[in-house]
């Protein structure tokens, strides 16, 4: 029906307001007119990952192009707890798997890290922000988190931030050993997650990170998880331990 509302999320790359006439890309004027059917007058969400999620109503229909107009704001961006992950590139479809997850937790910072056993160096940018704002569209989340550039874990652990912690997923702690486990003491108001690569992070490695400010070795259980279910573990463990209700 004209002008009723749809079951359709957009994300637009420009940064939103009230008023602001938009026009659509030939992808975007595909989705919306040839796979969802939309016609002119009908109302979508649509989404910025920085400002939240607004009503816009198609004005213009074409073939391979259209416009929309900014009509309302539904809500602000609903800013995840100050959450970074850090994580070795696995192999294509699981690498995607956990940006995918990890945005749709929530979390403010992807940052790809590249150690000895990280099998796949071959990091996309472009194509991980693009799943990125998939999973952002259909998850009903409205922050985008920023995706970084591949960096040597060298690297990364020489410019760790002296205000944040980083947990480390160590494979090597017992599970039951003291302390090693989340727990309330572990509420910190920023903080990363570092996981490893297949296989494991090397010797030299673990030193190295042990030796980095501010870190704690976490244990995530008694078995040795894959490093994507890993990932998405620590993620929700440390939210779950963080969440305070409104």
């Amino acid at each position: 029906m004209i002008g009723r509302s749809v079951n359709v999320r957009l994300f637009i790359k420009q940064e939103l307001s009230l008023g602001l006439d938009i026009a659509l890309s030939a992808d975007q004027a595909k989705y919306l007119f040839k796979v969802m059917r939309l016609n002119v007058g009908q109302i979508i969400t649509i989404l910025d990952g920085k400002t939240g999620d607004y009503k816009a109503k198609i004005i213009e229909k074409n073939a391979q192009s259209g416009k929309i107009s900014v009509e309302k704001r539904n809500s602000v961006v609903n800013k995840p707890l100050d959450l970074w992950l850090l994580f070795s590139p696995l192999r294509k479809n699981r690498t995607e798997w956990v940006v995918e997850k990890a945005t749709e937790l929530g979390v403010r910072r992807i940052i790809p890290v590249i150690t000895s056993r990280t099998v796949n160096t071959g990091f996309r940018v472009r194509r991980h922000k693009t799943i990125m704002i998939e999973a952002l569209e259909q998850c009903g989340g409205t922050f985008l988190p920023t995706l970084m550039e591949p960096i040597l874990l060298a690297n990364c652990l020489k410019s760790w931030p002296s205000d944040r912690r980083l947990l480390f997923c160590d494979e090597s702690l017992s599970p039951n050993g003291s302390g090693n486990a989340f727990s309330a003491t572990h509420k910190d108001k920023a903080v990363g997650i570092l996981i490893g690569p297949e296989g494991g992070f090397s010797d030299l490695e673990g030193q190295l990170i042990r030796q980095t400010q501010n870190v704690a070795s976490i244990s995530l259980g008694p078995r040795i998880l894959r490093a994507d279910t890993a990932a998405v573990a620590a993620i929700s463990v440390w939210q779950n331990i963080n969440f305070e209700p409104k």
